[in-house]
């Protein structure tokens, strides 16, 4: 039977979610001229149809993907087992809604290109994302693998007891090179995509901009959300549980999770597309 402070987490939950879709799952006039303007693309008659299917299939994917990520946990631990709630639920809502986010993304690219048409075009990645991005992408990828080995040197003489076993720490590491791989694979899949003759190739181009900036937001957005908590595990094994070192601990894992919210949100909208002219020519090359 539901409690009232259970029916209270559910509601606020769903409450949350229908606020969110209300603006998430929406791609009129408004969005499509502000989507444009970044790429200082003209809508036309003839290329809009195109352009309000991709945007419609992206946002409303990725918003549906980051909503169900972030009622999930909600709704498991307060319907399938309730009575034990875990205190970092709300951890587990943050971390789940960047993963739905970024498989309804990686979902929306297969549905947008279902053919995988690909033409032979040098692949860089830096040609068309900013280096910083690539360089997050990479890095906290091998942060989180690296901080599996400083881990596992660490755990045998920690201080305090309850700590995830290696193995688990292990899995985690292994998590962040594959996610990195598979995110990354999609992009090069983008960069090379094949423009169909009846594409304009300034919509193409900033379709793949676009998808390029959405990939990259939620991925390294997932990355951060894995390495700032491997990195902490490896400092409190050597720490007490307070004090300047834990302190230090703490401040960092909240900014890297603060930049891991920033870049999702930067690069989910279209301001944070604001791609280099030279960099949007070589897109469609």
């Amino acid at each position: 039977m539901i409690g009232d402070a259970n029916l209270f987490n559910i509601l606020l939950s769903v409450l949350i979610a229908v606020t969110v879709a209300s603006r998430g799952f929406r791609v009129d006039e408004d969005y499509i001229a502000s989507w444009s303007r970044w790429f200082n693309l003209e809508v036309t008659q003839e290329n809009r149809p195109t352009v309000r299917r991709y945007l419609q299939w992206t946002r409303r994917c990725r918003t549906a993907g980051g909503l169900a990520g972030f009622l999930a946990p909600t709704f498991y631990f307060e319907l399938v087992n309730p009575g034990h709630v875990p205190d970092d639920v709300g951890g587990w809502a943050m971390t789940l809604t960047f993963v739905g986010y970024l498989l309804g993304a990686l979902l929306a690219e297969v549905v947008i290109d279902p053919y995988r048409r690909h033409s032979p075009v040098p692949i860089r990645l830096v040609d068309h994302l900013p280096t910083y991005a690539v360089v997050l992408q990479r890095g906290l990828a091998f942060a989180s693998v690296f901080l599996v080995g400083i881990y596992a040197l660490l755990e045998p003489s920690a201080r305090i007891s309850g700590l995830p076993d290696v193995r688990q720490v292990a899995g985690l590491g292994l998590a962040a090179a594959c996610l990195a791989l598979v995110v990354e694979g999609f992009q090069r899949k983008i960069i090379v995509r094949a423009r169909p003759a009846s594409e304009d190739v300034g919509v193409e181009t900033a379709m793949k901009s676009s998808s390029l900036y959405v990939l990259a937001g939620g991925g390294i957005a997932l990355l951060g959300g894995i390495a700032g908590p491997m990195f902490i595990l490896s400092v409190v094994t050597v720490t007490a549980e307070a004090g300047p070192p834990a302190w230090v601990a703490l401040v960092a894992f909240g900014l890297v999770m603060l930049s891991s919210l920033y870049f999702w949100l930067y690069f989910g909208k279209p301001g944070g597309f604001g791609v280099r002219q030279g960099e949007r020519q070589r897109v469609a090359s």
